[in-house]
């Protein structure tokens, strides 16, 4: 186990060397899923935070399952966004 611990931190310092945070960047929530699929409205902007569960791509799109404590939704992306 430890030698497990002592490559992650290594990892992190070599990230860190290197100019990339390793923790990303901070940013504020605006709605819990289960709200936004409450009062969905189209073209309304909203962060949301949770686990990506499920990737799907088919060619230029992709479409991401991503789960909070609340719920679940599907994104849609395209690649040249």
């Amino acid at each position: 186990m430890e030698e497990i611990v002592n490559q992650r931190v290594n990892k992190i310092e070599q990230l860190k060397k290197s100019g990339v945070n390793p923790y990303g960047k901070r940013f504020e929530k605006t709605s819990d899923i289960s709200d936004v699929l409450a009062d969905f409205q189209e073209g309304r902007i909203v962060s949301l935070a949770g686990r990506i569960m499920a990737k799907r791509a088919h060619g230029k799109v992709s479409f991401l399952d991503l789960e909070d404590t609340s719920a679940k939704i599907q994104l849609y992306i395209k690649e040249k966004e």
